[in-house]
């Protein structure tokens, strides 16, 4: 099996073992360094926060021999282990103000810093 048609077989099953509360849905990211990964999100839908997994890795254990069937199950045994992990208040990143609030704080910041040791001797 080719890699995409594995991360989509992944989708399916895992959206498979779900009701219709929850959506499933693959993510590619390019990381900061260069790095690009594919991951899965697994998100309830009155959440508006969920981990990614990725599941680069998975692919190499699918091909030396591991069934489709286990590795969701290890994904899904991943996603219940860390899905209550997450505890932030994802309002506060929504709402416009608060945002631009922390921008203008940040620049006046870092705008007196670069003042004090523009003219500091």
């Amino acid at each position: 099996m080719e890699y995409r048609e594995f991360l989509e077989n992944v989708r399916k099953e895992v959206e498979s073992r779900y009701d219709s509360n929850v959506s499933v849905t693959l993510n590619h990211v390019m990381k900061n360094n260069g790095t690009e990964l594919d991951g899965i999100t697994i998100m309830e839908k009155d959440k508006n926060i969920a981990p990614t997994i990725y599941i680069n890795s998975f692919y190499d254990r699918y091909r030396e021999g591991v069934s489709l069937k286990a590795v969701v199950s290890e994904i899904i045994r991943i996603y219940n282990q860390n899905k209550n992990s997450i505890n932030i208040n994802a309002d506060y990143f929504e709402n416009y103000e608060n945002q631009i609030l922390q921008v203008v704080l940040s620049f006046l910041f870092f705008h007196n810093y670069l003042i004090f040791h523009l003219l500091s001797p």
